[in-house]
């Protein structure tokens, strides 16, 4: 490590960006660097902008972190040349995704994810950038957080579960990948707070991260202060010395202030007529008893019960209560005991906290799962499973298709057990709630229909609009390609300069110009042509010096089309739901939802005949440009296009044409300074006047 740290100490600026070839975009992007020292040891180096004024809070709030088993562990900082090296973790979380096409996150990952933001309150840090692009790992897959250059320090202790884990969730969408388990995780923690399960699977990696019991601070013990004096050690209070000098005779009393006013009005209750108080609510835990030393007096009397706590008459006489001897008529001996309820006598126990008893698992479900069968059970209008009788949702607001997966799993798990091991399951009390659904669950008669049957309707929901909107999109941008005069002008001037070029071609050659006149050329043709840079901008200046309004244009909902991938959105969706249509059609023999099937058949038609509509314009938008029926993959060089994307490009690369050529016209020429030709032919001048007389003469 010493010789690492000369290694460091020798590190420049410069030397940094020559050697590992910094771009300025990497030192203003925060983005660090691997570099290798003299010993082979490799580091991350995170160079930042020589004005940067928060480098050393950035790099002792990324230490703190580090403490937490956060953040990768700081070695070394310069601030006279603005940077900072820490641990060497190498590898990207979304730069790894994308390199293994995954397109969701592993569920270890996520919770390891939970794990590092419920560390960072721990920690009291406040991280402030939950970019996934932050995340880091090394080669056994230990998640790091990085990039705390707008992190603070938060008292908030929870600060980071509320915003940061929802903010990675959320930016996950970005990059197309797919994170459920932390969304239940989040909603989780909403509801119930912090899940230590979810933290020890998460911090199950390599190296180990650091305990979690050490990293929460513990209770402080209060104590009170000692006595001064210990207890009974204090001898009598005796008084003072005497007075040096003996008190004078009192003098004269002042005059007397105003008499005091009149009294006020009387009680409007008389003292002791109040009623009794209502009863009183349940009793808070017992606090813990002060330590501190008795109050000194007699003995503590303990008073009566609140209901006989009573006014008392010191004079009975010329009362009602004025009597002769004792009434002998009342035995109240029995009532305090009579009026006392007896208290059952109840086992002692021991002290000690006891240990429950460890509930055997009998059904596998991940922790997203159990996070949903969750929120299922205490919903208690789903938990009655009339929406597997009624085969309808209606308006429960659940996770739908994980509520029906996880029906399907306790079903086959529960449909695999031996006899003895449901009899064992049943007798296992009190049951778990997976046990008790899946009980339930094996009591409904057609249960895999019945879950086939939500799964198609949930299915229609989902997809029927969303095919029926993309496709209208699609067909809307192809009527306006079949229909668009800019875009015909545009291929015909392009046309009309190819054919120009092979004229003069034709002409050179003294060739028949027939033979190479072309009267069409297919959109696919025109866009390689398009890579021609120097034939495109003489087009589009002759374009823009005849003043025609086709040098910059759009065609409506093009843009918005594009973004629609034709097979994953409309084709594959509607070959799908047409296959479960056909299935649902077999269960109809054996459940009632043939009213059903009728309605979702209308549908499925209106659907088919809105995306047979769609696939024709974009069939004659295709023919239209010269293209086959094949609208999907259109060839283009060695790329391959739809119909949309080829149109796309050609006004994509006409348009930069026409801007660049347009600027170029716009800018005035360069004044010559100075040309290379004149200044030689000078320098050369002087030379010769040197060798000869004149000019002439070096000539002859």
């Amino acid at each position: 490590m010493d010789e690492d740290i000369s290694f460091f100490n020798s590190l420049t600026r410069k030397t940094i960006k020559e050697t590992y070839d910094l771009k300025v975009s990497d030192v203003y992007g925060n983005k660090c660097t691997q570099i290798t020292s003299d010993s082979g040891n490799k580091y991350f180096l995170k160079l930042f902008k020589s004005k940067y004024k928060d480098i050393q809070q950035e790099y002792d709030i990324q230490g703190k972190a580090s403490e937490f088993s956060v953040a990768p562990k700081n070695i070394f900082i310069s601030i006279e040349h603005m940077f900072f090296i820490c641990e060497y973790a190498h590898i990207n979380l979304i730069e790894y995704l994308n390199n293994t096409k995954s397109k969701k996150i592993p569920f270890p990952l996520q919770t390891q994810i939970y794990s590092l933001c419920a560390r960072l309150d721990l920690a009291n840090i406040y991280h402030n950038n939950g970019n996934p692009m932050n995340l880091v790992m090394n080669e056994h897959e230990r998640l790091y957080i990085i990039g705390y250059e707008m992190a603070t320090e938060s008292e908030t202790n929870d600060i980071n579960m509320k915003k940061t884990l929802w903010q990675f969730a959320r930016q996950f969408r970005h990059y197309r990948l797919r994170c459920e388990g932390l969304y239940l995780m989040y909603n989780e923690y909403i509801v119930d707070g912090i899940n230590l399960n979810i933290i020890r699977n998460g911090d199950v990696c390599i190296p180990p991260r650091k305990d979690w019991d050490e990293c929460t601070p513990p209770v402080p013990i209060v104590h009170n202060p000692p006595l001064a004096v210990p207890r009974g050690a204090r001898g009598p209070r005796g008084r003072g010395p005497p007075r040096a000098v003996p008190r004078g005779p009192r003098g004269t009393r002042g005059a007397r202030g105003a008499p005091r006013g009149a009294r006020g009005p009387p009680r409007a209750v008389p003292r002791g007529a109040r009623g009794p108080r209502g009863p009183r609510g349940p009793r808070g835990p017992r606090g813990p008893r002060p330590r501190g030393p008795r109050p000194r007096g007699g003995p503590r009397g303990k008073k009566p019960p609140r209901t006989f706590r009573v006014g008392k008459l010191d004079n009975i006489s010329k009362t009602v209560y004025e009597k002769d001897g004792e009434m002998k008529c009342c035995d109240f001996e029995d009532f305090t005991d009579r009026l006392v309820p007896k208290k059952n006598k109840t086992s002692q126990k021991k002290k000690g906290v006891s240990k429950k008893k460890k509930q055997k698992k009998y059904f596998q479900l991940n922790t997203g799962e159990l996070a949903v069968l969750k929120k299922f059970v205490k919903n208690r209008k789903a938990n009655s499973l009339n929406l597997l009788r009624n085969l309808d949702f209606g308006n429960l607001s659940l996770n739908r298709k994980t509520i029906l997966s996880i029906f399907k799993k306790l079903y086959d798990q529960w449909k695999a057990m031996s006899a003895d091991k449901r009899t064992e399951m049943e007798r296992d009390l009190p049951l778990s709630e997976e046990s008790d659904l899946a009980i339930r669950l094996a009591e409904i008669p057609l249960l895999t229909e019945r879950i086939a049957v939500l799964k198609f309707k949930e299915l229609m929901r989902a997809e029927y609009s969303d095919i029926i909107s993309s496709s209208r999109v699609v067909s809307n941008a192809a009527d306006h390609i079949f229909s668009s005069s800019a875009l015909k002008d545009v291929l015909q001037i392009i046309v009309q300069a190819i054919n120009q070029r092979l004229k003069d071609f034709a002409s050179k050659e003294n060739v028949d110009f027939k033979q190479y006149k072309v009267l069409g050329i297919p959109a696919g043709q025109i866009l390689v042509f398009m890579g021609q840079k120097r034939a495109i901008e003489l087009i589009a200046e002759k374009v823009l010096l005849s003043n025609l309004k086709i040098d910059s244009f759009k065609i409506v909902a093009l843009n918005e089309a594009c973004n629609i991938h034709l097979a994953e959105r409309i084709f594959n969706p509607v070959k799908m739901l047409d296959n479960e249509f056909k299935k649902m059609v077999a269960i109809s023999k054996k459940l009632d939802i043939s009213d059903y099937l009728k309605k979702t058949s209308s549908d499925i038609g209106t659907m088919k005949s809105i995306v047979d509509e769609m696939g024709n314009d974009l069939r004659r938008a295709s023919q239209y440009l010269g293209e086959s029926d094949s609208f999907m993959e259109i060839t283009a060089g060695s790329n391959k296009y739809s119909i949309l994307d080829l149109v796309y490009a050609i006004l994509k690369k006409w348009n930069e044409t026409c801007t660049g050529v347009r600027k170029r016209m716009v800018t005035p020429p360069k004044k010559d300074t100075g040309k290379i030709k004149e200044l030689l032919e000078r320098s050369t001048a002087r030379r010769r006047s040197v060798v000869a007389d004149s000019e002439d003469d070096w000539s002859n």
